[in-house]
């Protein structure tokens, strides 16, 4: 049996947690869209993964401005999260009365962004080596929280027709980002 002896600080802790919300919620996010816009075509779908993926690669690039990077990590994720979950309502809110996937655009720019923040927190860089000893648990649990939220959103629009299935999985991404955001905030204020 082996015994890891050095604890992981706060930080670690929270990243690792920001981590696994990030992840689950990107996949679950991209899934969705690309369910919502099989009814519009393969462009729309095309278009708008990639426009996810460019407002993430820009919150990513954006948090290392210095307005952000003084702040604590907790802190960085709190707000990163915040703003996804904007982003989130905004989806949630186009989802409901959708005649067009342009609507969508907005949501998607602003969650991907606070995600961006988030995953630029996440894998900076930290001193400790205890996280690269758990690397393979790590994985295990990223790998397991990804398709446990990819399964969930793939099985409410399935199992409820219509288009209130996907505002009732983009209120999943909702809450996910939310309570992210609210386990940043209690990590930071504890420690």
């Amino acid at each position: 049996m082996t015994t890891l002896t050095e604890i992981p600080s706060a930080t670690e802790k929270v990243r690792f947690t920001a981590g696994l919300f990030l992840f689950s919620g990107l996949v679950a996010q991209i899934i969705l869209v690309q369910l919502f816009t099989v009814r519009t075509g393969f462009l729309s779908a095309i278009t708008l993964t990639v426009l996810l993926l460019i407002a993430l690669a820009g919150g990513f690039y954006g948090a290392r401005w210095g307005v952000f990077r003084r702040k604590p990590a907790a802190r960085r994720i709190f707000l990163g999260y915040l703003i996804s979950a904007a982003g989130m309502l905004l989806l949630l809110l186009a989802s409901q009365g959708l005649d067009n996937w342009v609507s969508l655009i907005p949501g998607i720019i602003i969650s991907g962004t606070g995600q961006g923040m988030v995953f630029r927190v996440v894998t900076e860089k930290n001193g400790s080596a205890f996280l690269s000893r758990l690397s393979l648990f790590r994985a295990g649990l990223l790998l397991s929280g990804t398709i446990l939220s990819a399964a969930i959103c793939l099985v409410i629009p399935v199992d409820i027709a219509g288009k209130s299935a996907f505002t009732y999985a983009f209120t999943l991404l909702l809450d996910l980002s939310l309570l992210a955001a609210t386990y940043a905030r209690i990590t930071e204020q504890d420690s």
